[in-house]
């Protein structure tokens, strides 16, 4: 008798889409109960999207687990909830045994996913089959993520969507669900884009509507209204905040001088923003990205530090020789913080704007 297989088979994706049944059970036939896909993820037939109910009830038959973790510890019911999901299949998994509350290996349940990927009818059916609205999750540095929290963070992840996770928020807010703080850092973000677009003077019905969505989110979760933005003319003198700390008054200065895409058009705009895509890039991407392209940003940054009213000298040492570390791309957030708070300290030395004088290096 051939062993069977312990991987699912090739293009499984478009024979269960199929809908046909006997092609199902034909490719099925050659795998064990609990098959999972040849990729990283190692999904199960359960975990694929999409799937018609008679093909997922056939499955379960055969013996398939409801409940199976695919290598992140998500469950059939987590790929309902998210795009490309097909939320009308809550009801029948839940119906065939999924846990509504069963939760990845980060802790998130298929509620908070829906919620992070701003999925109203998903959250509207979890809830009604008793999803625990209150649960949180662990996100990687011991943050713990609320429902809401996750709700905040997508639609800061979209374009102006604040209102549909108004919609969501309130309906977890019914069901018990409260903020936990970590809702601050992506609230803010939505309400820095909004303060950009109303500063380049767009005033249009989505804009204010956005501008009332995120009224009611800094009320529900508690945190103050970012104020507006003051986009700088490339002309006029530069302000840097004096009674702020440098982390304060460097992120005044990315609103202010650092354009939603491309090259600073001065010189102390780029110099902002090279720091603040190098630290991005290493801290956050751990480096994935980092090539020849980023090194010429941090080349180009040092020289930058030296023009105009260089820094004092022991300080632009020091600045040059934690950017040549910095170049290898190693992690090392104490030297991302001191060349941005140094980066910082050049902008006030230098107020008056010079153009940028770097080459794009399309980054």
């Amino acid at each position: 008798m051939a062993r069977l297989r312990q991987t699912l088979p090739p293009q499984i994706e478009v024979i269960l889409a199929s809908g046909d049944l006997d092609e199902v059970a034909s490719a099925m036939a050659r795998c064990r109960v609990g098959a999972v896909s040849n990729d990283h993820a190692r999904q199960t037939a359960l975990h694929i999207v999409p799937c018609p109910n008679h093909v997922v009830e056939w499955l379960v038959e055969r013996g398939e687990d409801v409940n199976a973790e695919d290598r992140y510890g998500k469950r059939p019911l987590h790929s309902r909830a998210t795009p490309p999901g097909h939320a009308e299949q809550i009801p029948l998994l839940l119906r065939l045994g999924a846990e509504v509350d069963a939760a990845d290996h980060s802790g998130r349940t298929a509620l908070h996913l829906a919620c992070q990927y701003q999925r109203l009818d998903a959250v509207e059916l979890l809830l009604a089959a008793g999803a625990d609205a209150t649960r949180t999750a662990s996100i990687p540095g011991g943050t713990a993520w609320s429902t809401i929290s996750c709700a905040v963070a997508g639609a800061a992840s979209r374009d102006m969507a604040a209102e549909p996770a108004v919609r969501i928020i309130e309906r977890l807010v019914v069901a018990g669900a409260r903020p936990t703080g970590a809702e601050s850092e992506p609230l803010r973000s939505l309400g820095k884009d909004l303060q950009r677009r109303v500063a380049r003077g767009v005033r249009d019905e989505q804009t204010e509507a956005q501008a009332r969505a995120l009224d009611r989110l800094y009320e529900i979760c508690d945190v103050p209204p970012v104020e507006p933005i003051r986009i700088h003319d490339d002309v006029s003198r530069i302000e840097v905040p004096e009674t702020v700390r440098w982390q304060r008054a460097y992120s005044a200065l990315w609103d202010s001088l650092v354009p939603d895409r491309g090259r600073a058009a001065t010189a102390q705009g780029e110099a902002v923003r090279i720091i603040g895509r190098i630290g991005y890039e290493i801290l956050t991407n751990g480096g994935c990205n980092w090539d020849r392209t980023f090194m010429a940003l941090v080349d180009g940054l040092s020289k930058l530090l030296g023009t105009g009213t260089p820094l004092p000298p022991a300080e632009l040492d020091e600045a040059r020789g934690r950017l040549q570390i910095l170049r290898t791309a190693v992690c090392d957030e104490h030297s991302v913080d001191r060349v941005t708070e140094l980066t910082v300290e050049w902008v006030r030395l230098n107020p008056e704007p010079a153009p940028n004088p770097l080459p794009d290096v399309g980054r």
